[in-house]
């Protein structure tokens, strides 16, 4: 028995062993045969539906319903393939998220046939991404294959992981970001294999999220992120307080009074002031957007509603382009048919379309459709209620160009539908467009305001509500004026964009004393890229910068004149500006509430700074008890009136548009109900997006905001038109590398008045070092013009001490107007070749 038990425990350990040994074999296996990708040969799926992939469509999600999406397709180099069919210059990729391991290397292949030659229209230099392997949201792709020779060849590239990265959307198609290329491209049997290094001479793709960090890295950044915004903070702080200490002191010493003169405005001012704001009007407003469009929309309340229209002649329609209203919820759907031409009479569906809840955001926003037919009639019927169409066109081509067929109602169905009824489809047809583009439509996030404003006009339901409405309120304003069209609700922002040259004139007159530097920071604020390419865009970023400059401009005053010299009301004034501004503000954006803790600060350093004057016998009273009982205390009191009611008041009012939709509801309910919903969305946010940036970026101008481009917009081979979102390097990086030399001279000179500058730019930006979430170079906006003011101190500072001279600055300021001229195509969406554009890259983060 003890031998048969031995037995037993020597084959149970053999056992062991032997299955130790093939676990370990198949982990190895395992490991050198590479990952496993879902569906890697394309057999699965049908159509648009690819089992165990994604697609990325760039020009289909910004509204092109012509671009093509990638298939299934018979013909794969074993089996069935993808086929992608960039008919327009787009970006189309499939992508898989795979499990990856830390700071590694693998080897990515795949076959690929590519027909004929992708962007072979295009000079090299112009063409785009071609075929290539990448990763979503990352930031380098593999080298461009443009051709096969009509053949399936392999195709194969090495990635490489972030040291913290366990996943990564591996991405295969045709074009890349600001890189839209045109062709078509087979793929099949795609394989991913890790490696342990790379072969000389071969190099990797990073496919790290760009500007991102993983879920593991996040705390130990936000602990340094935190120590650093807190040292930043006390930094400024001790900074304030001993440049106000030596400030007063040496004054008093000097026998120089403690309150600052005001600057008064000369005729000069006034001249300069008024001849750079027309330069900017012009240079802000120049194709703005059209000033008209339609308007009229037919909007059917029962399945069935038709419009049937009747052409000149027989037409071959080439192209068909509708304008979508805002849609209502749930589902809209039409069909469109045409009669035959054998004389019987019927008619046969062209295509049709439809909005559901799931699909982007769309608004006054062109839609193209290239299903071909010959015809003389068309009717259009309503399938499922719940979108309104503004017009319809159809196009025929003649000489390769498109020609608009001209069209008469024939015959309807409108069945109760009295009010919008089927012929405004067809009312405003010199309205209608070929091509979409940022002139005739909305473009990025004006899906949002532009259409909220709208709803405010016309007592909808609120579409935008993740920020306060006051921005929205003053998008309808031009609305109202022009009308609901590109120019009309992009017109208040550009105006207010336009109105900060002047504004910071006077503000810089303020601190700098002298029209001459006034004029210089006017100047850079005219021409810095940002205020060109975000004002001109309907979003609500530039009401916020208009009022946070416009309630330090107001604070300033009070900052740098003794209260006590003044009679106690007219003293007041300031405040009570400074504070409806930040009312203003706060009710267009949060940001602008950042600015209430500057605020807070220079009010408290002004009456520190009197109450250190009655303790040291600098202002005397006949008892210091009468400064605390007559001013301090009465200011206070008036600040919460100025500070937190008004402002709350403001802020509270701000939501009157809300209320024809929220009829049961008191205002006070509506606008704490938006508060809490604001709140859960900004904190909760964590999506990405490929062009979100991190504070440190902003300041060195590394990530620009890619805002639009032409794609199907008509423009002639190798030409392009963008619009970018980013500052002046002339104006950015000098202006940051001035700012040591700021501190420096404020120290020196002892400058009270240029604190306020100081924390104006720190109270904008120092917030942001805390931000987790997914952020833009645009929030930089609002601390641009303190930065400019800096700048333009520290060249007055040189010039006043010799270093430099007036050649220097004319240069300096030739810089700056020559790289506005040369990247005002991209600010702007000016049409140029694309090789233009490409010289403009100056860095690869740099997409455009």
């Amino acid at each position: 028995m003890r031998v048969t038990h031995g037995r037993k425990r020597g084959l149970i350990k053999k056992s062991v062993l032997l299955l130790a040994a093939a676990l370990l074999i198949c982990i190895v296996l395992t490991g050198c045969s590479g990952l496993k990708l879902k569906n890697a040969s394309f057999e699965k799926g049908k159509g648009e539906l690819i089992d165990g992939w994604s697609i990325n469509n760039y020009e289909r999600s910004a509204g092109d319903d012509t671009a093509l999406a990638p298939v299934i397709s018979d013909g794969g180099y074993s089996g069935k393939c993808v086929k992608i069919d960039n008919n327009v210059r787009n970006d189309v990729r499939v992508y898989q998220k795979i499990k990856v391991s830390k700071n590694s290397y693998y080897l990515v292949s795949c076959m690929v046939k590519i027909e004929g030659e992708i962007d072979a229209e295009l000079a090299e230099g112009e063409k785009g991404a071609g075929f290539n392997i990448s990763a979503i949201r990352a930031s380098q792709r593999s080298a461009a294959l443009y051709t096969t020779g009509g053949e399936w060849q392999e195709y194969s590239a090495y990635i490489k992981t972030g040291k913290d990265q366990t996943s990564s959307e591996l991405s295969i198609g045709v074009g890349g970001y600001s890189a839209e290329s045109k062709g078509v491209a087979y793929i099949d049997n795609i394989t991913v294999k890790k490696v342990s290094s790379l072969p000389d001479g071969a190099a990797a793709v990073n496919v790290e999220i760009a500007d991102s960090s993983s879920k593991s890295d996040a705390p130990k950044t936000s602990v340094w992120f935190k120590a650093l915004f807190v040292a930043l903070s006390a930094a400024l702080l001790v900074f304030v307080i001993l440049v106000i200490k030596k400030h007063d002191e040496e004054q008093f010493k000097l026998k120089q009074p403690l309150s600052e003169a005001p600057v008064k405005l000369k005729r000069l001012d006034v001249i300069l002031i008024c001849a750079l704001t027309l330069v900017t009007g012009v240079a802000s407003f120049y194709k703005l957007g059209n000033a008209h469009g339609a308007e009229s929309f037919w909007k059917p309340v029962e399945y069935g509603e038709s419009v049937t229209v009747e052409f000149d002649e027989v037409k071959k329609v080439s192209r068909t382009t509708y304008l979508p209203n805002i849609p209502a919820s749930g589902s809209g759907t039409y069909s469109v048919e045409y009669e035959q031409t054998d004389g019987a009479g019927d008619y046969v569906k062209a295509f049709s379309f439809s909005r559901s809840d799931s699909d982007p955001p769309e608004f006054f926003e062109w839609k193209l459709n290239n299903t071909s037919f010959t015809t003389r009639r068309v009717r259009v019927t309503c399938q499922i209620k719940g979108l309104a169409l503004n017009e319809m066109a159809f196009w025929e081509k003649v000489d390769n160009k498109y020609v608009q067929i001209n069209v008469k109602v024939i015959d309807r169905v409108n069945g109760t539908n009295t009010e919008n009824i089927p012929d405004r489809l067809f009312d405003e047809q010199q309205e209608a467009q070929a091509f979409r583009t940022y002139e005739n439509g909305t473009y990025f996030d004006e899906i949002y305001f532009p259409r909220t404003a709208y709803e405010h006009i016309n007592g909808l339901n609120i579409y935008e509500w993740t920020h306060p409405p006051l921005g929205k309120t003053l998008i309808s304003v031009g609305i109202r004026i022009f009308g609901m069209n590109p120019f009309g609700w992009r017109f208040m922002g550009t105006l207010m964009g336009v109105l900060l040259v002047p504004i910071l004139y006077l503000f810089a007159l303020k601190l700098l004393k002298r029209s001459n530097f006034a004029f210089i920071a006017a100047f850079l604020m005219a021409f810095d890229f940002m205020r060109t390419s975000q004002t001109r865009l309907a979003t609500i970023d530039t009401y916020s910068v208009f009022f946070t400059v416009l309630m330090y401009y107001f604070m300033y005053d009070y900052f740098t004149r003794r209260s006590y010299d003044l009679p106690f009301f007219k003293s007041l004034l300031p405040l009570l500006l400074s504070g409806i501004c930040f009312g203003l503000g706060a009710a267009c954006k949060w940001t602008s509430i950042y600015s209430g803790v500057g605020l807070a600060i220079l009010f408290f350093a002004a009456k520190i700074s009197e109450a250190a004057d009655v303790n040291a016998g600098r202002k005397r009273f006949s008892n210091k008890n009468n400064w605390f009982l007559t001013n301090f205390l009465p200011t206070c009191g008036c600040c919460i009136i100025f500070f937190i009611l008004i402002p709350a008041a403001i802020y509270t009012l701000s939501y009157l548009p809300y209320m024809a939709s929220n009829p049961d509801k008191t205002l006070w309910k509506v606008m704490l109900d938006n508060q809490k919903a604001m709140y859960n969305y900004h904190s909760g946010l964590n999506s990405t997006h490929p062009y979100q940036s991190s504070w440190y970026s902003w300041i060195l101008d590394l990530r620009p905001i890619y805002y639009y481009s032409s794609g199907d917009a008509g423009l002639a081979s190798g030409m392009r038109a963008s619009v970018a979102s980013f500052g002046n390097p002339a104006i950015w990086w000098v202006g940051l590398a001035t700012l040591p030399v700021a501190v420096y001279f404020t120290w020196k000179r002892r400058e009270r008045g240029m604190l306020v500058a100081f924390i104006g730019y720190a109270c904008q930006l120092f917030p942001w070092i805390l931000v987790t979430r997914c952020t833009f170079i645009y929030h930089y906006f609002t601390s641009v013009p303190f930065l400019i003011i800096m700048l333009v101190y520290v060249i007055k500072c040189l010039y006043e001490d010799k270093v430099i001279g007036k050649p220097t600055i004319f240069i300096y300021m030739g810089i700056v107007l020559l790289l506005y001229i040369l990247f005002y195509p991209v600010l702007t969406a000016i049409p140029v070749k694309d090789s233009y554009i490409s010289d403009l890259r100056w860095f690869n983060s740099w997409s455009f």
